[in-house]
């Protein structure tokens, strides 16, 4: 089946609070979980995906998963199936410990999706766009209003699509500008691949792939490059070398002469005679 036939059902979607499985367990349905707050993991048998705020979490039915909340979560959850055709099984089914799970009553179509984004369990990240209409999808399943259901079921279509758009090159160019915008915003803090990446909800490594695919350079590299280029504007202004290195995240003055040695030939007194 192709995303255009997609027609989800909708079991049951709303805002709630803090959980956590003890145990792994198995969901009778399909599952997303929008994260209005705080931050956890979503722990599969031989991965671990962190999630926080601003992150979509999807896991299939079936699927034998536990999850972890590092504080308290507020967040939407939606029980779906992509197709209509199983809208006859209403009943709201808790995920079940493997002990008590029946696979009889796994809620699972015989319909396959085209695209391979929903074929495994995914955390995405940073995607605010999509908070307003996890919102709307469980304001209009809980309020009781005519087509009510229905208004969700095409409200969260439009999320899968644009799901789909963030995953394909798009996702490339909306992972650099976030990280650009990021970086940009906190070079003179103590940032580097590994805390840029837990801010954005990214992997380093793909995060590193997506910098270098944009840029040519690496991610560590592309740091550097934003804290030089703002050291030249405040040398420009007079600011002396070692308040230059505290307010562009170096960790000391030898370091960021270093580096500025480098990258630019020349030490940053000596840049700083010429360019006021």
């Amino acid at each position: 089946m192709e995303i255009k036939d997609i027609n989800p059902y909708i079991r049951f979607a709303d805002v709630m609070y803090s959980f956590e499985n003890r145990e792994f367990v198995r969901a009778y349905d399909e599952r997303f979980l929008y994260i209005l707050e705080g931050e956890g993991s979503l722990i599969l048998e031989n991965e671990k995906l962190d999630f926080c705020k601003d992150s979509v979490c999807y896991y299939p039915q079936g699927l034998h998963y536990k999850l972890e909340a590092k504080d308290e979560i507020k967040f939407v959850s939606v029980n779906f199936d992509f197709f209509q055709n199983l809208s006859e099984v209403m009943t709201v089914m808790p995920p079940n410990p493997d002990k008590n799970y029946d696979p009889k009553k796994a809620i699972k179509s015989d319909e396959l999706l085209s695209c391979k984004l929903f074929n495994s369990p995914f955390v995405m990240g940073n995607i605010q766009k999509l908070k307003e209409c996890f919102l709307d999808i469980a304001e209009h399943c809980t309020c009781g209003e005519l087509y009510g259901k229905e208004t969700g079921s095409s409200i969260l279509k439009y999320a899968v699509c644009v799901m789909l758009k963030s995953s394909s090159g798009e996702k490339v160019n909306a992972t650099f500008e976030n990280t650009a915008a990021y970086i940009n915003e906190n070079y003179m803090n103590m940032i580097d691949n590994k805390s840029v990446a837990k801010a954005l909800s990214y992997h380093p490594n793909y995060l590193n792939s997506v910098i270098k695919q944009k840029t040519g350079m690496s991610l560590h590299r592309y740091i550097t490059e934003v804290r030089l280029k703002n050291a030249c504007r405040l040398l420009g202004r007079g600011m002396s070398v070692g308040e230059t290195a505290i307010n562009t995240g170096f960790c000391n003055a030898d370091h960021f002469s270093v580096c500025f040695k480098k990258y630019m030939g020349v030490n940053p007194s000596e840049y700083a005679k010429y360019a006021v």
